[in-house]
């Protein structure tokens, strides 16, 4: 059994999830993992480091560029693109100022039957030549399509986990509004 990273380790009332494992025993780790705590750490994800390193690169990368050099890809209406820094308050009752942080979103690129469905569209990827990003498509692409695979090898183990069919979710997930929202927080002092 591998162990999990020592950083993790030290986490010890956070519940590990360990996809190495049989499904029965994955499904009764998440289900227990979501009653008591409502989150869980997952090992054995498959989802590669050379992958993470490259998209936390390619989001460094495109943050560290000028405001209007990230405005040529600035959110549209499916929910595709960068939002800038302040341009979101999550929480108006409490805040008189937008948050703190800036995003990029990135969906799954849809069908043409879907284009107009709500959050539903075409990616908006920045032109890299012109702004001289060593690479941002492909590493976040790689990164989506890695996250999107391990989310379907945890369904069946969470419909397990519900006391469903582990097939329940198949046909659920075939076009997901799904979305990878990498974002960089202002420096606080």
């Amino acid at each position: 059994r591998a162990r999990p990273p020592s950083r993790l380790r030290a986490m010890a009332d956070v519940p590990i999830v360990d996809l190495a494992r049989p499904l029965d025993e994955v499904a009764s780790t998440i289900r227990d993992a979501c009653v008591r705590h409502g989150f869980f750490f997952v090992v054995n994800h498959g989802v590669a480091r050379d992958v993470v390193d490259a998209m936390f690169a390619a989001s460094s990368d495109f943050f560290s560029l000028p405001d209007d050099a990230k405005r040529t890809v600035v959110q549209d209406e499916n929910n595709r693109g960068w939002t800038p820094h302040g341009e979101e308050t999550l929480d108006p009752k409490h805040q008189t100022t937008g948050d703190s942080k800036e995003g990029y979103y990135i969906g799954r690129e849809c069908e043409d039957d879907e284009i107009g469905l709500p959050l539903r569209g075409k990616n908006r990827w920045p032109d890299e030549s012109s702004l001289g990003l060593r690479a941002f498509r492909a590493p976040m692409t790689a990164y989506y399509d890695a996250c999107a695979s391990l989310a379907r090898r945890v369904m069946p183990a969470l419909a397990t986990a519900l006391g469903l069919a582990s097939s329940f979710f198949d046909d659920k997930f075939t076009r997901p509004t799904a979305l990878l929202r990498p974002l960089r927080y202002a420096a606080t002092t």
